[in-house]
């Protein structure tokens, strides 16, 4: 691969930069002062091949933009002179400060140019089959940077590993140690675990083993509890028969002492109760009190014929409440309202005869005196007659005498009967002072009767309450009555019997209550020997579950443990796996670097003359990676700190070139340009003139060198092809008067301090710091809200006169490194070929490209034949 032109707007430290037409062969020098922008073309370089560059993949992609612009654009073309891939290319880049980043690839076809990729992922896939190398390889092999020489013995050894890609097979290995490291420390814990699991186990086993022990003493106390549950029940059964039995007897003896306060009326139902209340025999509870029982039930049983009585007083109360109520106010002959209205009656007829008579009377006698003067006048002649009547005065005064002495002795004889009437009244009047005396006894005996408290008389107050009614019907049930209840009195007093009865009844309660205590304190005995033994069963169970729970964890740990085993197994399998595969990576390595070795020394005895001057022909590198030259003047080998900085920076070039003569056979099979970056800070002038002339002569791969150098002898300006010049303060490079091929729509315009200086086609140039393209105008701008979409979703830019162009489906942004993880690629690789050499003990080596024969990579280059010189 030939770099032919390199082309760029507002990149880095310049504004514009033109490097045109670049010879196919020669070595091209890039002459400047310190921050000139010297190692910015190597950058450019980079950032037109890759997309991104030493400095912004430690930083970010936008760093490459000029820090006065908004976006830069690069474009770079090469050619491939031999392969299927022969022709000149050109890629083109543009990525502006907004994140939009695009790339084309195109190829010529004559006098157009016809695209074969677009869009950042299909450019770079496209841009790695046709260099067939990657932005490490390119580092590696053909760009060498200022700072990279080692010089201890390990940076050696690095470098050596890197050169012929052994570091890889480090990586692996290192990553192999640090898992056999990590398997190692999961297999310790593993084992520890496993011990820690058998203590336990070992230490479940006494109690294992002591199940059946506590299961027959559970076994005991189930039998013991049992045993205590039935006698508790029993003693419970006693209690509350006790219990009932008490309240029972303490009901009794209540209704007892209240028996004379109750209506006799209730005392049948009462006793009935009572009676109820006492068994026919004593018995159970009860058995000690049988004496007890029986005179309180034979009381009891004459208070229930006490109540028989009382129903014939009752009954006899009733009947003679109706007879006297007969009497008294019945419609007979023999009653009293009967006697008082007939005795009413004659007194009214009595009293109205007397009065008619004794008014007739007194009519009479006053009309018959009223005659009788009329008489005696007549017979005075002091009143004669009228002459009509016709009658004599005599007759008439004997007739008027008469007739006045008859009315008076009818006068007389009404006053007689009215005498005999008022007799009869008198009679009548004391017949209705005798019937209402009888009335008033008889409405005392009807008050009584009827004020008998049948519900509410007590026993003592029924004789009492009927004293004094002389009735038949009455007379013998009250008599029996009284009889009954002079059998059930002691010593006249009603309170006093039923007070013996409740007495009897208190002495029962006191037994009770002492049997109830008893059989309390026998049934806590009992509960409390319960409770111990749920206790001890309680315990029993607790250890049962306990040591079943161990026996659980001892068969979970046993199985954990096999599966620990099995797992340690696993882990050790692994273990010695890659501890051989650690081996045949070891062996490997120090086989490549054995190999390596001594074709690196042949290849540098080879390059060293020219590299030193001729002071130096032999070399070798000891198996530490130590470097020794041998001096004649010495007659021995100079160890490498023995050496010079211009002999070790000269052994360092000829490592890289050789290994990038190495890279080149293995891989790229072509021409191919190198990029050396201040590659003689430590070598003298004449030193510095025979590298030069012998860089040409190296190997017919190496077509196209730059080299970087701060500043060039005249003496030295022959060795170069071409020479371009940089220069503090001048943004402008090169005289290309062309815009770039693909011309960004939107140029930003302005001025920075950026510097550089231009040296074209062999024919030095200058330029002043401050100049500046004054006819250049910015061109249009595109808002970012119409910029079109690639399809990875990332934005690109519309070239004038071109169509629109993406990064292509899974495309990423240039400036995103996603290096391939090769070192787990070659772990699997590495595992399988382990297990071939394990069955064959024949092991290959994967990817040729990495791992080339040191013995073919380091072979002498035609031009550098044994007894040829540079």
């Amino acid at each position: 691969m030939l770099i032919r032109s390199i082309r760029a707007e507002n990149f880095m430290k310049f504004h514009r930069l033109h490097l045109e037409d670049l010879p196919a062969r020669g070595v091209i020098g890039i002459e400047g002062q310190n921050e000139g922008g010297k190692s910015t073309i190597g950058e450019l370089v980079q950032f037109a091949l890759f997309g991104k560059s030493v400095s912004s993949a430690k930083t970010s992609i936008l760093e490459v933009i000029n820090w006065d612009r908004d976006q830069c654009a690069v474009e770079l073309d090469f050619e491939l002179p031999t392969g299927d891939h022969a022709g000149t290319y050109r890629i083109w880049r543009e990525i502006d400060r907004y994140g939009t980043n695009f790339a084309r690839l195109t190829k010529e076809a004559g006098e157009d140019w016809t695209e074969i990729a677009s869009g950042l992922t299909q450019v770079q896939a496209q841009l790695a089959t046709l260099m067939r190398f990657d932005f490490d390889d390119f580092l590696r092999s053909f760009f060498l940077n200022e700072k990279e020489f080692p010089r201890s013995p390990e940076a050696m050894r690095q470098f050596l590993d890197r050169m012929v890609g052994a570091d890889v097979l480090v990586s692996v290995a290192e990553s192999v140690r640090r898992e056999i490291q990590e398997h190692e420390g999961e297999f310790s814990k593993q084992q520890a675990e496993i011990k820690r699991n058998q203590q336990q186990v070992d230490k479940y086993l006494p109690n294992i083993e002591k199940i059946p022990a506590v299961e027959a003493q559970r076994d005991e106390h189930d039998a013991a509890i049992e045993e205590y549950r039935d006698t508790a029940t029993k003693l419970q059964a006693e209690e509350s028969e006790i219990e009932t039995a008490l309240k029972a007897r303490e009901a009794q003896r209540d209704r007892l002492r209240s028996l004379p306060q109750k209506p006799v009326v209730r005392l049948k139902d009462g006793v009935k109760h009572l009676l109820e209340g006492y068994p026919n025999k004593a018995e159970g509870v009860l058995s000690s009190s049988s004496k007890d029982v029986a005179k309180v039930r034979s009381k009891l049983q004459e208070f229930e014929r006490l109540g028989e009585r009382f129903d014939a007083v009752v009954r006899g109360q009733e009947d003679s409440l109706k007879l006297v109520q007969e009497r008294i106010n019945g419609t007979g002959e023999g009653s009293l309202s009967a006697r008082q209205a007939a005795s009413r009656a004659l007194h009214t007829r009595a009293t109205q005869s007397r009065s008619k008579s004794v008014v007739m009377g007194t009519l009479l006698f006053f009309v018959g005196v009223a005659i009788a003067v009329v008489g005696f006048a007549l017979m005075q002649e002091a009143f004669t007659l009228p002459s009509t009547w016709q009658i004599s005065s005599s007759a008439a005064t004997f007739g008027c005498l008469g007739g006045g002495a008859l009315f008076v002795l009818l006068a007389i004889i009404l006053w007689t009967r009215a005498t005999r009437h008022r007799l009869a009244i008198e009679s009548c009047a004391r017949e209705e002072t005798a019937l209402e005396a009888e009335r008033v006894v008889e409405t005392k005996k009807l008050e009584t009767l009827q004020q008998f408290g049948r519900d509410s008389a007590r026993m003592d107050e029924v004789v009492s309450s009927l004293e004094g009614i002389d009735e038949e019907l009455l007379r013998r049930p009250l008599g029996e009555y009284s009889e009954q209840l002079g059998k059930i009195t002691v010593e006249g007093s009603l309170e006093k019997a039923c007070t013996e009865l409740s007495d009897d009844e208190s002495r029962m309660i006191q037994r009770l209550r002492t049997s109830a205590k008893n059989a309390s304190k026998e049934l806590q005995k009992t509960l409390e020997l319960q409770k111990k033994e749920v206790s001890r069963r309680d315990r029993a169970e607790t250890e049962i579950r306990e040591y079943e729970k161990q026996e659980g964890r001892k068969s979970a740990l046993e199985e954990q443990n096999g599966e620990l085993k099995v797992g340690s197994d696993a882990i050790r399998t692994e273990i010695e796996t890659r501890q051989l595969l650690l081996q045949l990576l070891d062996e490997t390595v120090e086989s490549i670097r054995h190999r390596a070795g001594p074709g690196l020394g042949k290849a540098m005895r080879r390059l060293l003359p020219a590299l030193t001057g001729g002071r130096y022909r032999d070399l070798k590198i000891t198996p530490e990676f130590k470097l020794q030259v041998f001096t004649s003047e010495k007659s021995d080998f100079l160890s490498q700190h023995e050496l010079s900085g211009g002999t070790f920076e000269g052994l360092s070039l000829g490592f890289r070139l050789a290994f990038s003569q190495a890279f080149i056979r293995a891989v790229v099979r072509g021409p191919q340009f190198l990029f050396l970056d201040e590659p003689f800070k430590a070598m003298d002038s004449d030193r510095v003139h025979l590298t030069l002339s012998a860089l040409m002569q190296l190997s017919p791969d190496f077509q196209q060198i730059f080299v970087i150098i701060p500043g060039i002898r005249d003496a030295d300006r022959s060795l170069f092809d071409v020479i371009h010049q940089v220069s503090v303060g001048d943004p402008l490079l090169g005289d290309g008067e062309r815009d770039l091929a693909h011309p960004p729509r939107r140029l930003v315009d302005g001025v920075t301090d950026s510097r550089g200086s231009v040296e074209g086609n062999g024919v030095e140039h200058s330029v002043s710091p401050d100049a500046v393209q004054a006819d250049e105008e910015p061109a249009d701008t595109v808002p970012a809200d119409t910029v079109p979409a690639d399809d990875d979703g990332t934005s690109f830019l519309v070239m004038p006169g071109s169509e629109t162009h993406g990064a292509g489906e899974g495309s990423t942004p240039p400036f995103a490194d996603v290096p391939t993880d090769e070192a787990d690629s070659l772990l699997d690789d590495l595992e399988e070929l382990t297990a071939k050499a394990l069955e064959s003990e024949v092991i290959e080596l994967p990817d040729a490209r990495r791992l080339t024969d040191p013995t073919d990579i380091f072979a002498t280059p035609p031009e550098l034949d044994d007894g040829e010189s540079a």
